[in-house]
């Protein structure tokens, strides 16, 4: 082979392998955005799911609760209701959620309304409870509700309860 045609060759060679170098370097944002592509879907009224009743219902906190935002798995930030045990750096059952930042503490009384069943789409595939802040400062702010706050059941709980029930934790809220 002639100096010419082994110098194009080599060429070729180095150029076949940086585009599958810049392939291999590009897949995890292609996997992430892949993953942020895929939106949760409203499962509220899917009969699946059993939620229907429970949408709509109104309840009062018992115990102080901190809203808090919270970047996910799918790289969205989304607010959550959480429980004193995120948050309340005294209590000796304190495990803070990672990432999480404060927005505010809801003082005892607070009363929550259960709006939606949301089913993430992506790697996850579980279901989240979304609720609204019904009153005081932080009154009309939209959230996830944190799964201690609801009774144990297939669809949050898979493997721990058999019920196709929702229901609240009566140590957390009450009826108003």
């Amino acid at each position: 082979m002639s100096r010419p045609k082994v110098f194009i060759v080599v060429i070729v060679a180095i150029l076949a392998g940086l585009v599958v170098l810049l392939i291999i370097l590009s897949l995890p944002s292609i996997i992430v955005g892949t993953i942020n592509a895929r939106p949760e879907t409203n499962a509220t009224s899917s009969t699946n799911y059993n939620f229907s009743s429970f949408a709509g219902t109104v309840w009062k906190t018992k115990i102080r609760t901190a809203i808090e935002d919270v970047k996910h798995y799918n790289g969205k930030q989304n607010l959550d209701l959480f429980p004193p045990e995120a948050f309340d750096t005294n209590l000796p059952q304190y495990t803070p959620v990672y990432g999480a930042r404060m927005v505010g503490i809801l003082p005892v009384g607070t009363k929550i309304r259960i709006d939606h069943l949301m089913k993430d789409n992506g790697a996850w595939g579980g279901v989240r409870v979304m609720g609204t802040v019904m009153d005081g400062t932080n009154a009309q702010t939209v959230l996830y509700v944190d799964r201690s706050f609801l009774l144990p059941n297939r669809f949050l709980s898979a493997g721990l309860s058999k019920s196709t029930n929702w229901g609240v934790n009566p140590e957390m809220l009450v009826a108003p």
